[in-house]
Order: C-alpha cells, then structure tokens, then sequence
C-alpha cells in the first residue's frame, strides 16, 4: 500500500525485496520479472499505474524501465533535503526508550545519505538551514531546489546565486518603481554633490 505519510512507498518496498529479483529470481528473463513485479501491487495501485504509463502497455517495458515508472509514481515525494534536514532535526521524545530512539536515528541517518554527500555539499546544507528570517525566503528556495539538483554545488556558488539574487531583486524594485529610484539617485547625488555653505 502506497503512504507516503507513513514511510510506506515504492522505494522502500524495492530497497527491501530487491535482491528477491537481483538474485532469487536472476535467471527469470525481464518479462517474467515484470510480471512478478505487477503481482505485487494492489488493485488500485495496479490501475493507477497502468493509466500512468499509457499508451504503453506493462509487458513492452523492461524491467529496469518498470522500476523506474514505479519509483516515479509511487516513489517517496520528500526531497534529499527535507530528509537531512530532518535528519538533523532529530531529538528524544520525553517518553521515549534508548532503544527507539536509536532506531529513529539510525533510520534518519540512512535516509541522510552521509557516504553520498561531498564536504561542500555538506557546507552548503548548514549555510541553508541557518536562513531562518523571513525576509530569506526566495534565497532559501532557489537554493533548495539547487541542493535537491545539483551534485556539484559548492559555498562559493551558493554565495554567487545570493549575490545575484539581492541584485536582481534591486533591477527588480527599479523597474517596479522607476520614479522612486530616480528620486532616490537625486537625493542621493544632492547628499554627495551639495555645494559649500556660505558663512
């Protein structure tokens, strides 16, 4: 059943069974493997699926595609982020046992992905999660969607797109209110120009 609430999603039914069609099931040919794949889903998931990939038909993808489809319709919908940053988040609840509460942290750990997360990315997951304010806001989005995107960030271009964010919100507010920024420059100039005053 698919729910995501509850953790219950395609990814981690595969991530569990997945040696079932890697190794017990190695000598079955791809379509034979499918089709014990589509044994596997309930009815409505069965139907969600089918309309999902239509006009294809189930038994003309392979495997590897089916898995694929699956993980895309039925996968976890919390992003790399949401995960370590609830990873990080993780605390003991007052009627808690050692032992649960290790079982949350080490499942919060897993779904961290620490071997999979490089020195800057790392660097780069702390500077977001410290834009707290308010007035942070479109930073903090544009810069999620880069961590959740891109291997390769680094602190240096997470810098550079905030740079480039305060700067366009600037050419943004002077396009909105031209009148406004040209007084602003006028006066600004008066302050920095005014003529001598005479004793």
């Amino acid at each position: 059943n698919h729910d995501p609430e509850q953790g219950t999603t395609f990814d981690t039914w595969f991530s569990r069974y997945s040696d079932l069609f890697d190794k017990d099931a190695a000598k079955l040919d791809d379509a034979a493997k499918v089709r014990l794949l589509m044994r596997k889903l309930n009815p409505a998931a069965h139907e969600r699926y089918t309309s999902f990939i239509l006009p294809k038909k189930p038994n003309v993808l392979s495997f590897k595609e089916t898995v694929e489809q699956l993980m895309s319709l039925f996968g976890s919908p919390v992003s790399v982020f949401h995960r370590r940053y609830k990873c990080l988040q993780v605390t003991k609840e007052d009627s808690e046992d050692i032992l649960a509460y290790s079982c949350r942290v080490n499942r919060a750990c897993v779904d961290f992905k620490l071997s999979a997360l490089s020195e800057e990315q790392f660097k780069c997951l702390i500077f977001v999660c410290g834009l707290r304010s308010s007035g942070d806001s479109d930073m903090r989005m544009r810069l999620i969607t880069r961590l959740n995107e891109a291997a390769d960030i680094t602190l240096t271009k997470v810098v550079e797109d905030c740079r480039s964010l305060v700067s366009l919100k600037r050419d943004n507010v002077l396009v909105e209110n031209p009148k406004q920024s040209a007084v602003h420059a006028v006066r600004h100039n008066n302050k920095t120009f005014s003529p001598p005053k005479h004793q």
